[in-house]
């Protein structure tokens, strides 16, 4: 069987922007790419860390400058994007 690392916005948004989840998350990113799983992500996961950060910005929690840097780190992820159907069947 191979494994594969399947992460949401929930994830993501700690990895990128400091918080108090984002040891955890940074772990878990890294020991997938150290171990070269490969790392999934829904095809929307793109579209809603932009929005999250748009709206931590819009809070006041981190800058315009910041909240780009972050989704530009996102966006060099090496992620694959899956599509909901394929998320939702099992095998």
């Amino acid at each position: 069987m191979t494994r594969v690392l399947c992460l949401d916005t929930s994830v993501w948004i700690p990895y990128l922007v400091p918080e108090v989840y984002q040891p955890q998350s940074r772990k878990l990113v890294a020991e997938a790419l150290s171990l070269s799983i490969p790392i999934v992500a829904p095809a929307f996961a793109w579209a809603e860390v932009g929005c999250v950060l748009r709206k931590k910005t819009r809070m006041g929690v981190i800058t315009t400058e910041e909240a780009l840097g972050f989704f530009e780190d996102f966006c060099e992820l090496p992620i694959d994007y899956i599509q909901e159907e394929a998320i939702r069947i099992r095998t």
